[in-house]
């Protein structure tokens, strides 16, 4: 394995998955770490061609931000360092992952609108790879 870390993004033309790849590029490079990152470009399937790239490469980890509804068991070695952010997909094995709670958070932003008054409340979601319905989704249609 390398000082090199893999992070895998749904798009670097997004400012917020661009300014976490800049920040964690930042905060690997303070730990004197390389990192490579990958656009999946909201794609599947180019993600899971990514995971096999990073491990064929003998990347020392990944770090990602995934579409993926779920880990297939033989795309990433059991063994591979590897961390969820924001996205958790199911897998068998345990995988640590850095999240907020997305259903709590948008029952408090929902509540908060429908409390000055608002009724037609918009939500334009963001990325996912896989058909899946967010939490956040789900809040805003138990609403509105």
């Amino acid at each position: 394995m390398t000082k090199t870390i893999g992070m895998i993004v749904p798009s670097v033309d997004n400012s917020f998955f661009a300014n976490l790849a800049s920040n964690v590029e930042k905060e690997l490079a303070s730990k004197e770490y390389d990192t490579l990152i990958c656009s999946s470009e909201n794609n599947a399937e180019r993600e899971r061609e990514y995971f096999k790239k990073l491990v064929d490469l003998g990347i020392g980890g990944c770090i990602c931000v995934s579409g993926l509804t779920a880990l297939p068991e033989d795309l990433i070695p059991a063994d591979y360092p590897l961390v969820w952010v924001d996205r958790i997909p199911e897998s068998v094995r345990p995988v640590p992952w850095v999240a907020n709670d997305d259903e709590e958070a948008m029952e408090q932003a929902t509540l908060y609108l429908i409390e000055k008054g608002s009724r037609n409340i918009l939500l334009v979601p963001g990325y996912s790879a896989e058909t899946q319905e967010s939490p956040r989704v789900k809040v805003i249609k138990k609403h509105c």
